[in-house]
Order: structure tokens, then C-alpha cells, then sequence
């Protein structure tokens, strides 16, 4: 009979974030998105764990995907806060209200 490890906020599979940190890695010093923590992913863990029928099995594939998935959204979230950055430049120059504006300003009519 196989035993399915089980992951936990104590004991995240080897080669994640935890383990990085656990090895006393320091964080990062540049100005992308900072790293989730360990309760992000296990909280995403577990969502993608009931999303998926609660199958037991899966721990290591759930938490890879949590970490992935909260990096994802923290870049989309960066990079609607410089699109929203570029549009208040342009409003303040007087040139267009957005970059989206620019270009439906040259189409046809």
C-alpha cells in the first residue's frame, strides 16, 4: 500500500518557496512583485484542491500551481498599475487621456 505524502503550511514539498526560505535565502531585492507567502499558496492550494473534487494525491502539483498562479496575478496586477501610471502621464501632459485613446483616436470613423 502507497502513502500520498500531504503537504501543509509546516511542511511545503522540497525545492519551493519554503525551502528557500527555510535555507535562509534572503529575499529579493528587486522591484518585481514580492514572493506570496506560505500562507497565499496554501490557502491557493486549497482552492484548487476543492476545485478539483478534493482528490488526494495531487499535493505537490496543487501547491506548484497556487505559487504559480498568485505570481501571475501579482505581474498582471504590476502591470495594470504602470498602465494606469502611463495613462495619468499622459492626462497631465495634455496629450491624449490614454495610450488607448491615442489609438482609437486614428481610426477610421
Amino acid at each position: 500500500m502507497s502513502t500520498t505524502p500531504r503537504v501543509s503550511i509546516e511542511h511545503p514539498p522540497a525545492g519551493t518557496l519554503a525551502e528557500r526560505s527555510a535555507a535562509g535565502d534572503p529575499p529579493a531585492t528587486t522591484s518585481g512583485p514580492s514572493r506570496p507567502t506560505l500562507e497565499e499558496i496554501a490557502q491557493e492550494a486549497y482552492a484548487i484542491y476543492m476545485a478539483n473534487g478534493a482528490q488526494d494525491g495531487h499535493d505537490l502539483d496543487d501547491w506548484l500551481e497556487a505559487e504559480r498562479r498568485i505570481v501571475a496575478r501579482q505581474k498582471d496586477g504590476q502591470q495594470a498599475t504602470t498602465e494606469r501610471q502611463q495613462d495619468e502621464r499622459y492626462v497631465r501632459q495634455g496629450t491624449a487621456t490614454s495610450k488607448r485613446a491615442r489609438v482609437d483616436d486614428s481610426a477610421p470613423v
